[in-house]
């Protein structure tokens, strides 16, 4: 079932009345794309390969699977911060335990197919471990869209902002607001 045969949200009732805007989205992998972002480089040596992948259409596990198949190792010894969406176009890190491995000349061309290209590769001496990167850069393609409508944007905001994070001041998000 591709993303536009799934049935649609029931209409649930809104706090703020109708959405000031509608449109489709990822109707398509190009639509939602995904970012990880580390807080640190990789040191350059040690026994890990860091592999910075581009994945389109392709979950982390299955991702997993396919470089545990080309540098044959178990799934185990490969690491990774995070899962990242099947239905999107995500970059992310992992990490390949090559105890005992050579470096292959290429990693690219061992790796690279439809699904997966290979960003850039270092060497650091530790696995990557759950949790590690410090945020998710996201970009979303809304289709459809209906005219954008700035002052309801404005409006609105604040009192979005109280209820989605209740330390939010007024005054921060009233400066949001009058900055769209």
């Amino acid at each position: 079932m591709t993303l536009s045969e799934q049935p649609a949200l029931p209409d649930w009732p809104r706090a703020l009345g109708t959405p000031p805007h509608g449109g489709r989205f990822r109707e398509s992998a190009e639509d939602f794309r995904v970012e990880e972002v580390l807080p640190f480089e990789p040191e350059g040596e040690g026994q890990h390969l860091w592999l910075e992948c581009e994945k389109r259409a392709l979950s982390t596990p299955q991702l997993v699977r396919h470089l545990s198949h080309c540098f044959e190792v178990a799934p185990r010894d490969i690491g990774v911060s995070g899962l990242k969406d099947h239905t999107a176009i995500t970059r992310q890190w992992l990490s390949v335990a090559l105890d005992g491995h050579a470096l292959p000349a290429d990693p690219a061309a061992l790796i690279e197919n439809d699904s997966v290209r290979l960003l850039q590769w270092r060497r650091h001496p530790r696995k990557l471990k759950r949790g590690v990167h410090r945020a998710n850069r996201f970009s979303l393609v809304v289709r459809g869209a209906r005219p954008w409508r700035p002052v309801r944007w404005r409006r609105a905001l604040p009192s979005c902002a109280r209820a989605a994070c209740p330390t939010t001041s007024v005054r921060s998000a009233s400066a949001m607001a009058a900055a769209i």
